[in-house]
């Protein structure tokens, strides 16, 4: 009876032994797996453990430029925060009567995950010019007939310089999907700003910045004319 014990002993224990290893390396696993996940969590982006850049992205790309203008100094133009101005001036690549009369930016920014709420910060400044709040920006979304103004996003620059507008308005944003603004820039047409040297607008020059911001993270891209 002992010697069959003993026969039967060192199997039981390997058995016993295989199946706790076999245990131990699900549990390793398990954990590598969870730990994976982790690194790019809501939770550890919300602690500020991760680098927001690896998540989060932004850009401004100047869009609808006519090649065949030889300068891209703005000029006054009739463009104005209304829709039509805005079809228009995509249509015409920005160009009035053979001249630069406004320049467009596509600002997109997007997240690699989904966010509850996030911030779309627009800031610009300007140099050079007597006028300041000639100096005009109107925010939309979409191109040609889907072309939409963004209420309340529109106005003179000499707001923008101290407080910057949020385009986002603090909405959600999907998980990676593209947020995608556009940013019309031109100058009120003014006789002031064609008849007289000392107050020239056109030779005022700016530059721009988008921060998303979210999640405790934030990014910023910049341009400038």
């Amino acid at each position: 009876m002992n010697e069959e014990n003993n026969r039967k002993g060192p199997g039981v224990f390997y058995a016993v032994v295989g199946v706790a290893t076999l245990v131990v390396a699900i549990i390793g696993a398990t954990f590598a797996y969870f730990s994976a996940q982790a690194s790019t969590g809501a939770e550890d982006i919300k602690g500020g453990t991760l680098d927001i850049k690896q998540s989060f992205s932004v850009e401004a790309v100047r869009v609808y430029k006519d090649e065949t203008v030889a300068s891209d100094n703005l000029v006054p133009s009739d463009a104005g925060a209304n829709i039509t101005n805005i079809k228009n001036a995509m249509t015409a690549k920005c160009v009035n009567k053979g001249y630069t009369g406004c320049h467009i930016y596509k600002i997109t920014a997007k997240s690699g995950q989904t966010l509850n709420t996030a911030s779309l910060n627009l800031t610009l400044t300007q140099t050079g010019a007597t006028d300041v709040a000639a100096w005009k920006y109107v925010t939309f979304t979409g191109e040609g007939d889907a072309a939409a103004l963004v209420e309340g996003k529109s106005g003179s620059f000499n707001v923008l310089d101290t407080a910057p507008v949020d385009l986002h308005g603090g909405a959600s944003v999907t998980g990676g999907t593209d947020v995608v603004y556009y940013l019309m820039i031109y100058l009120e047409n003014k006789d002031a700003s064609q008849n007289e040297p000392g107050d020239n607008l056109a030779t005022g020059s700016y530059v721009g910045k988008v921060t998303f911001q979210a999640a405790g993270g934030t990014v910023s891209a910049t341009f400038a004319a």
